[in-house]
């Protein structure tokens, strides 16, 4: 505050600033205001008032004359202890719950995180995922997935991936189902680069005297491997004077690179297939009838006379021209047509029919037993694939007639084969799955590549030709064999890396797609996607940190509430810190403990297994289920340390409008929640009953209750439509409309503003609140003041003034405070001290503590004639 020189004051000045202040004060009080007052100069007459309309004056003009108003004092003290006594656990609350969230924050790269999610969500189609409704939808969409997970693949991930693949089919062009590549290409067209490989000589399992010598791979090695190579005349060819490359580990196929890989992220694996199954059971009811008594369905066979009672049957349009009578026709199932599953039981065994490169016929027919895998409460069967046709098979796929047109350079084995291609008796031309004697089958049985296969010595292979045509057809005229009737729920993912330099976080993020189909059919899709980080050094300070805050918080806590009689506060403190200090070991834990994600994907990829990738998978999957557990736990936090802090807001006046407001109209509010509860679920099990069967915002009880919460909060007042409703449905719109969006909604508003009105009023009441900004820098310079100016505690002098037996009419002065006296004496020392300490309260609040006397009231009073010399 300024201070301008005594001498500017003049006579009376003293008497002149009272009666401002005092003016001012009552002011205040009429208007109910927080208004800060200057004091400073005065004019010469006493009645200046500056540009701003405040009059202001010296501080100096309250020594020795200054009287406070005791109630007021009183409860401005009173204030004060308060602040004073909670601040502590206040700042320290703060602190807690500030270090604690940027804890959680630091537990990944969020933003980072975000931005990866949100580019896969778009690349892999998501969004059109959701719209599926047909299995030939989710097969179409796996394979969209599938094409896109190798566009973002940087490397040859079937090699990471896959233990078993025809090395002819990678190596060939035209191949398209594996080892596709964008980015790299295979050294095989270009005979005078050093990296060439020839793919012939590979396949006769050839190796040069230049190869390595000796190698890991050699069978003489002190640890021979399964697949060791034998340095003998059978596999090494004295007359190459190249290395055969891709046969050893030391002399590998060095893949030229084609462009650069643009992406931030990248695929690392093959995609996975993970599929759930239902357990068959037999069908009852109408369905039943249908298949027994009206199809005869599985119910007869060409060896006995079926019943003529369960076969369907139509007339032919016109008479037989030979018999000159209309012909009945008769029909009927090798099996039933109808085949339900318990979607509630789930399956163990399953035989996986797909196609694959050299499956047999036993394979595509009775099935490849797939083990599965417990995992999160469910069994799953998994299986990589390459390509949508790993999980499909050929659905009427026969060899066309010039399936392989003999040239002549072909031997004459070969032109003799031709001549029997489709003969009947051969069978050559039907689809190979039908019949086990179909010569397509005994191909390549001996070992001998250049009998059939997909090598460059097949010109004409039966196999080759079947399978690419196979591959060739529409995936939704392929033999779903993982998508059936049983299948419960079919996923495909796939893990991807998202590396980045020292100073960023490298990513490893697994993205799955799930088809869930229900037991009456629906499908319901889902995204899953996670993202890992290393844990950057600040997360580890504050492991370090938040437990010291907690604790310091904690006892504080302890101290001063244990004083008062507040159990429930220690208790509900003890509740947030404990959960705080449980949530950072378990995340302690977590990390230290095996498995260490996404450590265990590297072993893994030195492992090189599918069996070890799945595993990892899985664990990959498990500890996201952990991290979702400890997010809601650290939610659950939050929502508790929230409800701490409205608590802790009760530290001043000001701040604990929002606290007393929802204690003033708690009770009124769980009244209005049990009659909108009550009146909700009613309307959404009207709407259930009255729309459900047509409308799918109202298929069940959940859907039907969610859409009365949307109609409160107005997201979607009225269900989607195209045109106007029916009269029903509009009826009940304007129901629900009427009670919940119009009258619920005005209900708790009214609840909340009339509690909000009582609460302001009281705090209106008390005079001696100022701003929190202007009382919290006070609590700061408080000691510094004190230990300057001799003052006392303010405790103490609320202490005295309690026990004192004036009047609240009676002022306090310099000289009862200068008689007031404690455990160590008299609390002023010094008259200066006191007088001192009535003038800094004299400032506080706008002055709304200065006394007024009779005197000075009537000095203060403004004239109601104009000033000698001055215009009206």
């Amino acid at each position: 505050l300024a201070r301008p020189p005594p001498s500017s004051l003049g006579p009376g000045a003293g008497a002149r600033g009272m009666q401002s202040i005092l003016a001012h004060a009552r002011h205040r009080n009429r208007k109910n205001l927080l208004v800060p007052v200057a004091l400073a100069g005065a004019s010469k007459d006493g009645n200046a008032v500056p540009e701003d309309g405040r009059r202001r004056v010296s501080s100096n003009a309250f020594a020795g004359a200054v009287k406070l108003n005791r109630r007021p004092l009183i409860n401005r003290l009173k204030l004060e202890f308060h602040i004073n006594y909670y601040m502590r656990p206040f700042i320290l609350f703060l602190c807690l719950a500030v270090t604690y969230m940027m804890w959680l924050k630091a537990e990944k790269p969020i933003e980072a995180i975000a931005t990866v999610h949100r580019n896969l969500a778009k690349r892999f189609g998501t969004a059109d995922a959701k719209e599926v409704s047909r299995p030939k939808d989710i097969m179409e969409y796996i394979d969209k997935f599938i094409t896109e997970s190798y566009n973002m693949a940087p490397a040859l991930v079937d090699a990471n991936t896959f233990d078993q693949i025809d090395f002819a089919r990678c190596m060939d062009p035209e191949v398209s189902d594996v080892c596709s590549l964008t980015y790299w290409s295979f050294p095989t067209d270009r005979p005078l680069d050093k990296e060439f490989i020839d793919v012939e000589t590979v396949l006769l399992d050839y190796l040069s005297p230049n190869n390595t010598r000796p190698s890991a791979w050699d069978c003489d090695h002190a640890d021979p491997k399964e697949h060791c190579v034998a340095r003998s005349p059978a596999h090494e060819n004295a007359s190459l004077e190249r290395k055969t490359f891709g046969l050893l580990p030391e002399d590998p196929i060095i893949l030229r690179p084609r462009r650069e890989f643009p992406l931030a992220s990248a695929v690392v694996l093959s995609p996975l297939i993970m599929t759930r199954r239902a357990h068959d059971v037999e069908c009852k009811g109408l369905g039943d009838d249908y298949n027994n008594q009206v199809l005869g369905a599985g119910r007869c066979s060409p060896d006995a006379p079926c019943d003529p009672e369960e076969v369907t049957s139509f007339n032919g349009d016109v008479p037989n021209a030979n018999s000159d009578r209309v012909q009945s026709y008769f029909f009927t199932y090798q099996k039933p047509v109808f085949q339900c599953v318990d979607k509630a039981q789930e399956e163990l065994h399953f035989n996986d029919t797909s196609w694959s490169p050299w499956a047999t016929w036993d394979d595509m027919n009775h099935g490849v037993p797939m083990v599965p895998k417990f995992h999160q409460g469910s069994h799953y069967f998994w299986k990589f694939v390459s390509n949508v046709a790993s999980i499909q098979a050929p659905l009427d796929v026969t060899l066309p007639r010039d399936y392989c047109n003999v040239s002549a350079y072909h031997s004459k084995d070969y032109k003799d084969l031709q001549k029997d291609v489709c003969s009947e008796e051969a069978g050559k031309c039907q689809d190979p799955i039908r019949r086990k004697s179909h010569p397509m089958w005994a191909e390549s049985d001996n070992g001998d590549q250049r009998s059939g296969g997909y090598s460059s010595f097949a010109e004409c292979s039966m196999r080759k030709t079947w399978s690419d045509a196979y591959l060739a057809s529409p995936v939704g005229e392929r033999r779903n064999t993982w998508l059936t009737h049983e299948t419960t729920e079919l996923s495909i993912a796939v893990v991807l890396v998202t590396s980045q330099p020292a100073d960023y976080a490298d990513l490893l993020t697994m993205f799955k797609v799930s088809f869930a189909i229900d037991q009456y059919g629906e499908i319901s899709v889902s995204t899953f996607m996670e993202t890992s980080a290393q844990k950057r050094t600040l997360w580890w300070v504050l492991l370090g940190v938040v437990p010291v805050v907690a604790a310091l918080y904690w006892t504080f806590s302890w101290k001063v509430h244990r004083r008062m009689g507040k159990q429930t506060r220690v208790g509900f403190d003890s509740v947030i810190v404990i959960m705080i200090l449980s949530h950072m070991c378990s995340s302690l834990y977590y990390n230290l403990t095996p498995p260490s994600y996404p450590g265990d994907m590297i072993d893994a990829f030195h492992e090189n297994t599918q069996e070890t990738y799945f595993q990892s998978l899985l664990e990959i999957e498990r500890y996201t289920h952990i991290t979702t557990r400890m997010r809601v736990l650290g939610f659950m936090t939050c929502l508790l340390i929230f409800g701490r802090f409205l608590m802790h807001l009760k530290v001043h006046p000001r701040l604990a409008q929002l606290s007393l407001t929802i204690e003033e109209c708690l009770g009124e509010t769980l009244n209005f929640i049990i009659n909108m509860v009550i009146i909700n679920v009613g309307l959404a099990v009207i709407g259930q009953i009255c729309f459900g069967e047509n409308r799918p915002e109202f298929k069940n009880f959940d859907s039907s209750m969610w859409q009365m919460v949307l109609m409160f909060t107005g997201d979607q007042v009225a269900p989607s439509s195209k045109g106007f409703p029916p009269i029903v449905m509009t009826v009940f719109i304007l129901v629900a409309v009427s009670v919940i969006t119009i009258a619920l909604l005005n209900f708790l508003l009214a609840i909340i503003v009339d509690a909000y009105t009582s609460v302001n009023s009281r705090n209106a009441e008390n005079a001696a609140v100022d701003l929190f900004v202007n009382d919290f820098i006070l609590y700061l310079v408080d000691p510094l003041l004190r230990s300057a100016s001799g003052w006392p505690r303010s405790r103490d002098v609320l202490k005295s003034l309690a026990a004192g037996s004036a009047s609240d009419d009676e002022p306090v002065t310099v000289e009862e405070l200068l008689a007031m006296s404690g455990s160590k004496g008299p609390l002023f020392k010094k008259a200066e001290a006191a007088a001192s300490w009535v003038d800094f309260f004299a400032q506080k609040v706008g002055g709304v503590l200065v006394a007024e006397d009779e005197s000075t009231v009537e000095a203060a009073e403004p004239s109601e004639q104009p000033a000698a010399g001055g215009a009206e």
